[in-house]
């Protein structure tokens, strides 16, 4: 009688949390890491409900039935830590706010280990802050925190390191990124952009700039008109 329903179902609990932490990262390429930060807190959520399932509560209140949700509960809000990096700070630094943005960030790491779309997002506002070293750090520390990702983000990391390197004057490290994404696949004419902006910054071959520029835009279709792209052109 003192093995009550959490104990039976913690193990398949976590079991099928680990799953759906998988089938998220495949599916989504901002998803939580399987072995972070997130696994511990699932634990944890299971020993709290066995814990207070055994004190002597009165006989109304239940947490056998709390168990399974307060669980998706947890990895509902870890994911949506991404979602929050992104369009949580974007008012912030679009206005100039780039030390509330930075703060927000922060907070939102105190809820378990950062994600590396949270990295790229602190990347991007110390890049648009000018602080490019710090920003170059968070890029890589996303790009080594990626692990499985899909091609899309790595190449949205890379090139956002590219364009931090030639911010620098690191020319030959930035072509090294974008040609990397044009390997992996570039979807947006990012990349292309980027050697482009080297080609210029450089004075080389103003021509095979002018072709990359062209690819970009079209790569772009149906909404063809790019501002950046014309701007370059």
């Amino acid at each position: 009688e003192w093995v009550s329903w959490t104990v039976v179902l913690s193990p398949i609990a976590v079991a099928a949390a680990f799953l759906v932490l998988r089938w998220m990262r495949r599916r989504h390429k901002s998803a939580p890491s399987l072995f972070g930060n997130e696994i511990w807190l699932v634990v944890f959520v299971a020993v709290g409900c066995f814990v207070i399932n055994r004190l002597p509560l009165p006989h109304w209140v239940r947490t056998d039935w709390l168990f399974l949700p307060a669980l998706i509960a947890v990895i509902l809000l870890l994911q949506l830590r991404n979602i929050l990096a992104v369009y949580g700070t974007k008012k912030l630094w679009l206005s100039g706010q780039y030390d509330r943005a930075l703060r927000r960030l922060r907070w939102l790491k105190m809820a378990g280990r950062p994600t590396a779309v949270m990295m790229q997002v602190e990347g991007f506002i110390l890049n648009t802050a000018g602080r490019q070293a710090e920003a170059e750090e968070c890029y890589r520390r996303a790009l080594s925190s990626a692990g499985s990702s899909s091609p899309r983000f790595r190449c949205s990391v890379l090139c956002c390191l590219g364009f931090t390197l030639t911010e620098m004057a690191r020319y030959d490290e930035a072509q090294r990124c974008f040609e990397t994404v044009i390997e992996l696949g570039d979807k947006t004419g990012s990349a292309r952009m980027g050697i482009a902006d080297l080609l210029l910054l450089q004075a080389k071959d103003p021509e095979k700039a002018l072709g990359l520029i062209d690819q970009a835009m079209r790569m772009r279709l149906p909404n063809w008109f790019s501002p950046a792209g014309w701007a370059a052109r």
